[in-house]
């Protein structure tokens, strides 16, 4: 799973080694003002918010935003006024995959999605990039989270729209419950259609329910991997920012107390992408949806 942590005084030697990096070099010119700006950053760029991206606690990238307004004596936008009129409007936004061994396996798509996250929270109304034009992957990165194309920029309305990026259906805003239709006939291919990134936790989720009904039916019901003995025993789901898991309303109220922690729903359980999986708990729930199911 990838995280975003705040930039560390620790990090500087290895987002040193990074800007260095033929594979970045390529695209990132100027690595010694990138540093400078690092290395100013509680001081005359204390605009820019930067992060370390990590995947099971290993540094792989690194990310960072800012306020367009702020940087006006900086960036290219000081020669384009309406993008940086009024101060928490537009914000920029510069990503890379520093770790070799972590390219072209869709994880720039994710910390796009979760830097865009970030940018969400604090009230912006727009996302503007400038990626090289033959920078394809980079491109295809934007796209894959929604951005737009202007003929100038590539621009993200936080405003009035949320492009899903895999199955590209628009909405005014994200919803919380939205999950694509991946045309999957199987529990394995449902999987294998999801991020990269959240595969394992839902093979996790998987091998409890699979393990503590070894007797249930697996289908896809409601377009959601489902455990079935004669009726619906237990479902899940993949969604943006959790793993939803769904044994019923009945269900939930049983195990109200050991769900404490959880936010639930009448009949689902969200299992937040940031925190561990509780698989025994799981288990226990599947299992008494079927003892439940058998009487």
């Amino acid at each position: 799973m990838i995280l975003l942590r705040p930039f560390e005084d620790a990090d500087v030697a290895l987002l040193e080694q990074w800007l260095f990096a033929p594979h970045v070099a390529g695209w990132y010119a100027h690595p010694d003002q990138w540093l400078r700006e690092i290395h100013a950053r509680h001081d005359e760029f204390r605009f820019i918010t930067h992060f370390i991206a990590v995947r099971d606690d290993v540094p792989i990238g690194f990310c960072q935003y800012y306020d367009t307004h702020f940087a006006q004596a900086h960036e290219v936008w000081h020669n384009e006024p309406h993008i940086s009129q009024r101060a928490g409007e537009t914000y920029s936004i510069d990503y890379l995959i520093g770790d070799p061994a972590s390219l072209r396996k869709g994880y720039g798509k994710e910390i796009v999605r979760l830097l865009c996250e970030e940018v969400r929270k604090i009230g912006a109304q727009k996302i503007i990039v400038d990626p090289e034009a033959d920078n394809l992957a980079s491109n295809k990165t934007l796209e894959a989270n929604g951005f737009v194309h202007t003929g100038d920029h590539y621009v993200l309305d936080l405003r009035h729209m949320w492009t899903c990026p895999k199955c590209h259906r628009v909405f005014d805003y994200e919803p919380p419950h939205h999950f694509c239709d991946s045309g999957a006939e199987t529990i394995d291919q449902y999987i294998a259609a999801q991020a990269q990134t959240l595969q394992p936790r839902l093979w996790a989720v998987y091998r409890a329910l699979k393990t503590a009904l070894p007797d249930a039916t697996e289908k896809i019901s409601y377009r959601m991997p489902t455990f079935w003995q004669g009726r619906n025993l237990i479902h899940f789901a993949a969604f943006a920012h959790w793993i939803g898991l769904f044994p019923g309303g009945e269900a939930t109220a049983v195990f109200a107390d050991k769900l404490a922690n959880f936010h639930t729903t009448k009949g689902g359980i969200r299992l937040l992408h940031k925190e561990p999986l509780p698989l025994a708990l799981i288990s226990e729930i599947a299992q008494w949806c079927w003892a439940h199911n058998a009487k």
